[in-house]
């Protein structure tokens, strides 16, 4: 669990937390998936807080999401269905 921001890429004490983590081996469900965002910028600039820990929106999740290989669209329209779609009041599909 990530619970400062300081151990994400980029934070003082991201080497250190970085030591902890190890590859999933075959078969095993991973805890984590980390994963450097094209638009490292963007990813906290619509932050929300939950209980005190910051966490990228719906929005940006969904944004990106949508942009990676493998799954992406699957996942993007997913969460389009299941969230947004009827948050923002809308009928259509992402594609």
């Amino acid at each position: 669990m990530v619970d400062r921001a300081s151990v994400l890429p980029g934070g003082p004490d991201a080497v250190a937390a970085s030591c902890e983590l190890r590859n999933v081996e075959s078969g095993e469900s991973p805890d984590l998936i980390v994963r450097i965002p094209k638009a490292v910028k963007s990813v906290f600039r619509g932050v929300v807080c939950q209980n005190g820990l910051a966490c990228s929106d719906i929005i940006q999740v969904w944004l990106d999401v949508s942009n990676h290989g493998s799954r992406g669209v699957e996942q993007a329209e997913f969460i389009w269905k299941r969230h947004l779609r009827d948050a923002l009041g809308l009928s259509a599909s992402v594609a």
